[in-house]
């Protein structure tokens, strides 16, 4: 069975980087498509997505988590706003699914740019 993978770039690896108004709820998609284009089977699949200062072994801290949620091929992410308001500068995050049997996957990674709120409650 092959796994179920966006559109990768040369390293296996989709680089999708994140802008995120600080204080602001960030919510989206990512669809999973199998080598013919038909919807991937993501049943028994988990999901971890996190950010960090830097990749995990030069800043082992995870500064924010995404919430995830699975629906059929769709993984969906949000960083909630007790979350994003943590947020100011440049930061890494990355994307991992793990398979049935325990293996994880990287899907996706890059850069998480947040931007200062200005107007604060």
């Amino acid at each position: 069975m092959s796994s179920p993978c966006p559109q990768p770039e040369y390293t296996g690896v989709l680089h999708q980087d994140i802008y995120i108004y600080q204080g602001d709820r960030k919510t989206f998609d990512v669809v999973f498509s199998n080598p013919d284009g038909s919807p991937a089977d993501l049943t028994g699949y988990t999901v971890l997505a996190q950010i960090r200062m830097n990749v995990a072994d030069m800043a082992p801290e995870v500064v924010a988590t995404f919430t995830t949620a699975i629906t059929d091929n769709i993984v969906t992410l949000t960083l909630y706003e007790a979350d994003s308001v943590k947020l100011a500068g440049r930061y890494q995050w990355d994307l991992q699914l793990t398979d049935p049997g325990g293996a994880p996957t990287t899907f996706m990674r890059g850069a998480v740019i947040a931007v200062q709120e200005v107007s604060r409650p």
